[in-house]
């Protein structure tokens, strides 16, 4: 409800955050809308429709709000992009680490059952079709990003810079691949893999949760939330169980690089 937005807002920064840095309010005001395409075969059935039985009833506060989050909306796009293919860059090319459970940081917390639920750890001092993944040297087996995917197909068809209104050059000129991304976790089976991905899940020092687009790095164990009770189902299309999925955000990205060193160390 309407009224308890306020209550459910997240407190204070990220996690990964400079001290003075907030940025929830981006993600909680969300108004669905749609755009009919007058070419289409459709257009004039739905359009009818539309002037038929369509409300404008989006709340006052939900319009300002809505407003002032589009302002530096590019800015901050671009600054996702660039954070998660940093991230991703890293991840993918992390050179072989020790599985030495002696050599692991002292991470509380961590429980040694299959991935899953488990509270928090204090942040650190400082049918979709099968997808051909980036394959990692060490504790990272698997990055699922479109850089290392289907770049020749995402080259294909994302829009070029006349098309998006960015001017003629510049960083606006060259479009991102976005700020969401997949990590999978290496191990010897399945279930050293869901271990390594459980402690790496808990030292990742950044918010927990399954929403994405925010100002804020979120991170949440999609496969179990998304497809619970379906892992049979979901590895016949290339999904592990023990699948993480990162919604990256604006944070310095040394600070987010140095987030997933510690998560790596600790998996």
């Amino acid at each position: 409800p309407r009224r308890h937005r306020e209550a459910l807002r997240p407190a204070g920064g990220g996690q990964t955050g400079s001290p003075g840095w907030s940025g929830h309010d981006f993600a909680y005001r969300r108004v669905p809308s749609a755009v009919l395409n007058p070419d289409g075969k459709h257009y004039d059935a739905l359009r009818k429709a539309m002037d038929e039985d369509y409300e404008d009833n989006v709340w006052g506060m939900d319009a300002v709000v809505l407003e002032r989050n589009s302002r530096r909306f590019r800015e901050r796009v671009r600054q996702i992009d660039a954070n998660a293919e940093a991230v991703c860059d890293y991840l993918a090319g992390h050179p072989k680490g020790t599985r030495d459970p002696a050599k692991r940081p002292d991470i509380a917390n961590v429980s040694r059952r299959k991935f899953g639920f488990r509270r928090p750890v204090p942040p650190p001092p400082h049918p979709p079709p099968i997808l051909t993944p980036c394959l990692s040297r060490g504790p990272v087996r698997k990055v699922y990003y479109p850089k290392f995917v289907t770049p020749d197909a995402y080259a294909s068809c994302r829009r070029r810079p006349a098309e998006r209104g960015c001017g003629g050059g510049g960083d606006s000129a060259r479009p991102g691949y976005g700020g969401l991304f997949s990590v999978v976790l290496a191990g010897g089976d399945d279930e050293e893999a869901s271990s390594a991905a459980a402690r790496f899940f808990d030292a990742l020092a950044v918010r927990k949760g399954p929403s994405l687009g925010t100002t804020f790095t979120l991170a949440c164990p999609y496969t179990i939330l998304a497809h619970y009770g379906q892992f049979d189902w979901a590895a016949g299309f290339g999904v592990a169980s023990h699948l993480v999925r990162v919604s990256v955000g604006t944070e310095p990205v040394e600070e987010l690089l140095r987030a997933f060193r510690v998560a790596l160390e600790a998996a």
